[in-house]
């Protein structure tokens, strides 16, 4: 309850509604992925489809919400209360716990591996004999 209520309250101070902050929160998510992974878009991709760790994301950001909303300043316009808001979100020195990021490498190991099936498949399919 009180983490909805907390989202509920950022959104009303940043006039967003709930399909922006869900896409801010996914787009700093795909930022921090890529920021600490040096992959490609399909790298990504597979890492994207990792449960736990957008679990472990969105608890992580309603942690740093609940900060937002202690320290903010009443008299901030909407524009400076987005500053801060960008400013407490960062991605910078974040870090989830091991078993997340070995979920997110099986992942990632286990859509390699279909790809490579997949491709081999393609290319045998295109073998005259």
């Amino acid at each position: 309850m009180i983490i909805a209520a907390n989202s509920q309250q950022v959104r009303r101070l940043l006039n967003w509604s709930e399909l922006q902050y869900s896409d801010y929160i996914a787009k700093k998510g795909i930022e921090y992925l890529k920021s600490i992974i040096d992959a490609d878009d399909w790298a990504l991709e597979q890492l994207t489809k990792s449960g736990q760790f957008w679990k472990w994301w969105r608890n992580h950001w309603y942690q740093r919400d609940q900060v937002f909303l202690v320290k903010r300043k009443p008299a901030h316009s909407v524009s400076a209360l987005l500053v801060d808001y960008d400013y407490l979100h960062t991605v910078a020195g974040v870090y989830p716990y091991a078993d997340i990021m070995e979920q997110a490498y099986g992942l990632l190991m286990e859509g390699i591996n279909k790809k490579a099936v997949k491709d081999e498949t393609k290319t045998k399919g295109n073998v005259c004999t």
